[in-house]
């Protein structure tokens, strides 16, 4: 039983990861998977990608942590980043979620003058696919993407 355990972590590990070393050409499988529909001819490939996946996403939340790390200082004039990573699960935090509630709101008072009696529904998923589209055109609209 411990064996079939350790099994399906290693298996679930590779999914993970964004690979499967199992190939069958057959079925368009490659012996990894990486993302979108890119098929690699090796383990080696596969995983090279998903370290390189991997690397992109921790600079990316890197440089948004240093970028709401630098707006905190900002707005607390005399404040030091020691005093920022200090507070992190305080003030930090308490100081994150406030700006995040004031940009849904103002989200939300936005859609409202543009659809006037629609509502944005609080949590997405309880949209339809058609009414997402709809959101994400306006979205894209209002941010001029």
């Amino acid at each position: 039983m411990k064996r079939k355990r350790q099994k399906f972590k290693f298996r679930f590990k590779q999914w993970q990861q964004g690979w499967s070393w199992k190939a069958n050409p057959a079925a368009g499988v490659g012996l990894g998977m990486g993302s979108g529909d890119t098929f690699f001819a090796s383990r080696e490939l596969a995983k090279a990608d998903a370290l390189r996946v991997t690397a992109t996403t921790l600079a990316y939340q890197r440089k948004i942590a240093r970028r709401q790390r630098d707006q905190w200082l900002a707005e607390h004039p005399g404040r030091t980043a020691a005093d920022y990573k200090r507070e992190l699960d305080g003030e930090v935090l308490e100081w994150l979620r406030q700006r995040a509630e004031a940009a849904d709101n103002a989200e939300r008072d936005a859609w409202l003058c543009d659809h006037p009696g629609d509502p944005l529904p609080e949590h997405f998923c309880s949209m339809t696919d058609e009414q997402y589209a709809e959101y994400e055109k306006w979205r894209e609209e209002r941010e001029g993407v």
